[in-house]
Protein backbone atom coordinates (compact mmCIF):
# COMPACT_ATOMS: atom_id res chain seq x y z
CA UNK A 1 0.00 0.00 0.00
CA UNK A 2 2.87 2.62 1.07
CA UNK A 3 4.66 1.45 -2.37
CA UNK A 4 1.11 2.44 -4.70
CA UNK A 5 0.51 6.03 -2.31
CA UNK A 6 4.08 7.47 -1.52
CA UNK A 7 6.50 5.56 -4.58
CA UNK A 8 4.62 5.99 -7.63
CA UNK A 9 3.62 9.28 -7.49
CA UNK A 10 7.00 10.55 -6.20
CA UNK A 11 8.65 8.80 -9.16
CA UNK A 12 6.00 10.05 -11.60
CA UNK A 13 6.74 13.89 -10.26
CA UNK A 14 10.28 13.52 -9.78
CA UNK A 15 11.42 11.19 -12.98
CA UNK A 16 8.49 12.12 -15.59
CA UNK A 17 7.77 15.91 -14.34
CA UNK A 18 10.96 17.29 -12.60
CA UNK A 19 9.53 20.78 -12.43
CA UNK A 20 6.65 19.46 -10.84
CA UNK A 21 8.38 17.67 -8.14
CA UNK A 22 10.42 20.65 -7.41
CA UNK A 23 7.44 22.96 -7.23
CA UNK A 24 5.57 20.13 -4.81
CA UNK A 25 9.22 19.72 -2.59
CA UNK A 26 9.13 23.96 -2.59
CA UNK A 27 5.17 23.67 -1.62
CA UNK A 28 6.04 21.49 0.70
CA UNK A 29 9.03 23.28 2.40
CA UNK A 30 6.39 26.61 2.99
CA UNK A 31 3.46 24.45 4.43
CA UNK A 32 6.25 23.23 6.81
CA UNK A 33 7.28 26.76 8.19
CA UNK A 34 4.18 27.97 8.13
CA UNK A 35 2.79 24.96 10.38
CA UNK A 36 6.00 25.48 13.00
CA UNK A 37 5.23 29.35 12.47
CA UNK A 38 1.63 28.97 13.63
CA UNK A 39 2.96 27.14 16.86
CA UNK A 40 5.76 29.68 17.79
CA UNK A 41 8.55 27.51 16.24
CA UNK A 42 9.53 29.45 13.63
CA UNK A 43 13.08 29.93 12.79
CA UNK A 44 14.36 33.41 13.67
CA UNK A 45 14.84 35.91 10.89
CA UNK A 46 18.70 35.83 11.51
CA UNK A 47 18.79 32.07 10.57
CA UNK A 48 17.09 32.54 7.26
CA UNK A 49 19.01 32.79 4.40
CA UNK A 50 19.31 35.75 3.03
CA UNK A 51 17.56 35.34 -0.05
CA UNK A 52 14.99 34.62 1.59
CA UNK A 53 14.69 38.18 3.66
CA UNK A 54 14.37 39.78 0.17
CA UNK A 55 10.94 40.39 -0.95
CA UNK A 56 10.00 41.34 -4.70
CA UNK A 57 7.56 44.13 -5.23
CA UNK A 58 5.59 45.88 -8.05
CA UNK A 59 7.06 43.00 -10.85
CA UNK A 60 5.30 43.73 -14.52
CA UNK A 61 6.51 42.45 -17.58
CA UNK A 62 5.73 43.76 -21.15
CA UNK A 63 6.96 43.81 -24.34
CA UNK A 64 9.05 45.90 -26.57
CA UNK A 65 10.08 45.39 -30.01
CA UNK A 66 13.81 45.49 -30.60
CA UNK A 67 14.72 46.66 -34.04
CA UNK A 68 17.37 43.65 -34.06
CA UNK A 69 15.50 40.66 -32.15
CA UNK A 70 12.08 41.54 -32.57
CA UNK A 71 9.93 41.21 -29.57
CA UNK A 72 11.63 41.49 -26.77
CA UNK A 73 9.85 40.34 -23.21
CA UNK A 74 10.84 42.50 -19.78
CA UNK A 75 10.02 41.60 -16.41
CA UNK A 76 10.79 44.31 -14.13
CA UNK A 77 10.03 45.52 -10.90
CA UNK A 78 11.69 46.12 -7.50
CA UNK A 79 13.55 43.86 -4.55
CA UNK A 80 13.08 45.21 -1.06
CA UNK A 81 16.12 44.09 1.64
CA UNK A 82 13.51 43.21 4.47
CA UNK A 83 16.82 41.90 6.78
CA UNK A 84 17.52 44.10 9.78
CA UNK A 85 21.43 44.26 8.01
CA UNK A 86 22.59 45.63 4.97
CA UNK A 87 22.57 43.30 2.01
CA UNK A 88 24.49 43.67 -2.09
CA UNK A 89 24.83 41.36 -4.84
CA UNK A 90 20.91 41.04 -5.25
CA UNK A 91 20.44 38.48 -7.89
CA UNK A 92 17.45 37.90 -9.73
CA UNK A 93 16.25 35.02 -12.03
CA UNK A 94 12.57 34.63 -14.47
CA UNK A 95 11.42 31.58 -15.65
CA UNK A 96 8.80 31.34 -17.70
CA UNK A 97 6.49 28.02 -17.57
CA UNK A 98 3.65 26.69 -19.97
CA UNK A 99 0.75 24.92 -18.93
CA UNK A 100 2.61 22.33 -17.00
CA UNK A 101 4.72 24.43 -14.99
CA UNK A 102 7.43 22.85 -17.46
CA UNK A 103 10.33 25.68 -17.56
CA UNK A 104 10.42 26.88 -20.52
CA UNK A 105 13.49 29.28 -20.50
CA UNK A 106 15.01 30.97 -17.80
CA UNK A 107 16.95 34.63 -17.48
CA UNK A 108 19.04 35.83 -14.43
CA UNK A 109 20.59 39.13 -13.83
CA UNK A 110 21.76 41.52 -10.99
CA UNK A 111 19.60 44.16 -9.53
CA UNK A 112 20.97 47.75 -10.29
CA UNK A 113 20.96 47.05 -13.88
CA UNK A 114 18.03 49.23 -15.50
CA UNK A 115 17.99 49.92 -19.27
CA UNK A 116 15.61 52.31 -20.59
CA UNK A 117 13.72 51.86 -23.88
CA UNK A 118 15.92 53.21 -25.93
CA UNK A 119 18.51 51.26 -24.98
CA UNK A 120 15.89 47.83 -25.39
CA UNK A 121 14.88 48.78 -28.98
CA UNK A 122 18.73 49.33 -30.39
CA UNK A 123 20.99 46.88 -28.27
CA UNK A 124 21.99 43.51 -29.39
CA UNK A 125 21.52 40.52 -27.18
CA UNK A 126 25.00 40.53 -26.25
CA UNK A 127 25.05 43.79 -25.41
CA UNK A 128 21.82 43.58 -23.10
CA UNK A 129 23.39 40.53 -21.54
CA UNK A 130 26.33 41.91 -21.18
CA UNK A 131 24.39 45.33 -19.28
CA UNK A 132 22.42 43.17 -16.75
CA UNK A 133 24.75 41.13 -15.73
CA UNK A 134 26.97 43.21 -13.81
CA UNK A 135 26.97 42.44 -9.84
CA UNK A 136 27.54 45.82 -8.68
CA UNK A 137 24.84 47.17 -10.64
CA UNK A 138 24.85 50.52 -12.81
CA UNK A 139 26.62 53.29 -10.44
CA UNK A 140 27.22 50.61 -7.59
CA UNK A 141 23.48 50.24 -7.01
CA UNK A 142 23.92 46.98 -5.95
CA UNK A 143 26.68 47.08 -3.67
CA UNK A 144 24.60 48.40 -0.75
CA UNK A 145 21.38 47.96 -0.12
CA UNK A 146 20.03 49.11 3.45
CA UNK A 147 17.60 47.30 5.56
CA UNK A 148 13.93 48.46 3.73
CA UNK A 149 15.91 49.59 0.90
CA UNK A 150 14.75 49.36 -2.37
CA UNK A 151 16.67 48.18 -5.83
CA UNK A 152 15.26 48.17 -9.22
CA UNK A 153 15.84 44.92 -11.27
CA UNK A 154 15.13 44.02 -14.65
CA UNK A 155 15.14 40.21 -16.49
CA UNK A 156 14.84 40.18 -20.63
CA UNK A 157 14.25 37.32 -22.89
CA UNK A 158 14.76 38.20 -26.13
CA UNK A 159 12.64 36.24 -28.95
CA UNK A 160 9.14 34.50 -28.34
CA UNK A 161 8.40 31.72 -26.52
CA UNK A 162 5.84 29.21 -27.67
CA UNK A 163 3.33 27.77 -24.80
CA UNK A 164 4.27 29.91 -22.61
CA UNK A 165 1.74 30.44 -20.11
CA UNK A 166 2.88 32.15 -16.96
CA UNK A 167 6.36 33.98 -15.93
CA UNK A 168 7.61 33.36 -12.26
CA UNK A 169 10.63 35.78 -10.62
CA UNK A 170 12.12 34.73 -7.51
CA UNK A 171 15.63 36.02 -5.49
CA UNK A 172 18.48 33.37 -6.29
CA UNK A 173 21.17 35.28 -5.08
CA UNK A 174 22.00 37.94 -2.21
CA UNK A 175 24.99 38.58 0.37
CA UNK A 176 25.40 39.83 3.88
CA UNK A 177 27.26 42.98 4.46
CA UNK A 178 28.80 43.12 8.07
Amino acid sequence: TLLVVAVVPALVYFVFFPALGERLLNAGGQGWENVLSTVGLSRPAESLPVTAQVRLQDVRQRVVENYILGPVRIVEGKAVNQAEFPISRVQVKAEILDAYAVVLNEQMSYAGNVLNDDELVTMTEEEIKIRLSLPEGQNNANDRIEPNGRISFMVVFTGETPGMMKTVVKIVGAERLL
